[in-house]
């Protein structure tokens, strides 16, 4: 199991399927991914991939920086190291989603916004039938 994402003889990466299987798992086992589940999964993840050095990165990538240049016909002529504000917010929308921030909610507005969830349901639910019964009507004139 050391060996996922390590590249095989072949140059390429080692799937958790194929290191499950070199490990002595059943081939049904390996394909299921059901060992993510497991007691003993959870142990070697985390010595492989503790939370401090999670953290670690997770710091590092909210702090990124990039570095610019400024060229002079065609010769670098001088280096600045920016914030990555693209990379942060990466790290700061995963950041949220680690600490479930984000609401599990949708928030519709216009005419509809102002329905209840059981007549939003019901409008959706029409519109589906109508266009399912359009295509099942369309299909019934091919014949």
């Amino acid at each position: 199991m050391k060996n996922v994402g390590k590249c095989g003889k072949d140059g390429k990466p080692i799937t958790m399927g194929k290191a499950m299987r070199e490990a002595g798992y059943s081939e049904s086992y390996s394909k299921n991914g059901s060992i993510s589940k497991t007691a003993s999964w959870n142990e070697q993840l985390e010595a492989a991939l503790p939370d401090s050095l999670l953290l670690k990165v997770h710091k590092e990538g909210l702090e990124a920086k990039r570095t610019i240049h400024a060229t002079e016909d065609g010769i670098i002529s001088d280096l600045k190291e920016v914030d990555d504000f693209t990379v942060r917010a990466k790290y700061t929308d995963m950041g949220y989603k680690l600490k479930n921030r984000y609401e599990e909610t949708i928030n519709i507005k216009g005419k509809i916004g102002s329905l209840s969830d059981e007549e939003l349901e019901g409008k959706i639910s029409g519109i589906l039938s109508g266009v399912i019964g359009a295509i099942a009507g369309t299909r019934k004139k091919k014949k």
